[in-house]
């Protein structure tokens, strides 16, 4: 059964929450996810823009208060 790992990556700056998922995924399996909590709007918006353009399966982004929560399957 694949693995849901998460990361915290409230306040992280861009470029640097987009690197360390990025890392996150390049050492996991194909198939598993990552769960990752993140500022909302833009910054959001933008890191599953370049999650996406990388080849990784964005599978939901939702708002949670202040921040979002992004799940992204490595494929």
């Amino acid at each position: 059964m694949p693995e849901e790992k998460y990361l915290d990556l409230a306040g992280v700056c861009c470029p640097m929450n987009f690197v360390r998922i990025k890392i996150v995924l390049s050492e996991m399996p194909c198939g598993d996810a990552v769960r990752v909590r993140l500022d909302s709007g833009a910054v959001a918006e933008d890191v599953k823009r370049a999650l996406l353009d990388q080849g990784y399966r964005v599978l939901s982004l939702e708002p949670d208060g202040e921040f979002a929560i992004m799940n992204v399957r490595k494929e």
